[in-house]
């Protein structure tokens, strides 16, 4: 037991170590220092880029949407309220760049294939027939999610791919927990009948 608080303190500690260096890398950068915001950006490149990719199911429109995210968020670092995790923040900003691009552009059907599995699975540690099976099954999935519609594909990526809880989901989203709950069961459901139809 003893044990488990001490880890629980380190974690805490850690935590707020965090939040204290990210605070002084924020008020950096509002002031103008560049260093200080490309450090930002490559602390949480790769979790945005992710998050992208998963949405729009395109790495090059991901990566174009993730800079155009960056680059909203560098404009507006001064409404930036750091009562929140910068993280939470740059989620939202992206989140709802996605969005925009989603609702706005007819993206093109990819061939079949072209989905990079390799998001979902790693293959360095797999046998040949395994990365194929697995590639079929995230290509099954990526379609699948791209059947549904956005407020459910989005809980899925953020909960279940991403991993975040739902607390920093309401945060990124401004949605309710207990709704956010529901939402997953139903995304789920949806998810297993679109797997099945397949």
């Amino acid at each position: 037991m003893v044990f488990l608080l001490s880890r629980a303190r380190a974690w805490v500690g850690a935590d707020a170590e965090d939040r204290t260096l990210e605070r002084r890398e924020v008020e950096a950068a509002r002031e103008g220092d560049a260093r200080a915001f490309r450090r930002i950006v490559e602390h949480h490149h790769r979790p945005l880029y992710v998050l992208a990719v998963r949405l729009t199911g395109s790495r090059t429109d991901a990566e174009d949407l993730v800079q155009e995210s960056l680059a909203k968020a560098y404009v507006n670092l001064d409404r930036f309220d750091a009562s929140y995790r910068l993280s939470t923040w740059l989620h939202r900003i992206v989140l709802n760049t996605c969005r925009d691009f989603l609702k706005s552009a007819r993206r093109r059907e990819q061939p079949a294939g072209s989905d990079p599995a390799s998001r979902m699975f790693d293959e360095s540690s797999m046998q040949q027939d395994e990365v194929v099976a697995n590639k079929e099954t995230a290509i099954r999935v990526r379609r699948a999610l791209d059947r549904l519609k956005a407020s459910y594909r989005e809980i899925l990526v953020l909960k279940d791919m991403q991993g975040l809880s739902y607390v920093e989901i309401s945060e990124i989203t401004g949605t309710p927990v207990t709704a956010l709950k529901i939402r997953a069961l139903r995304a789920r459901a949806k998810l297993r009948d679109q797997l099945e139809a397949t």
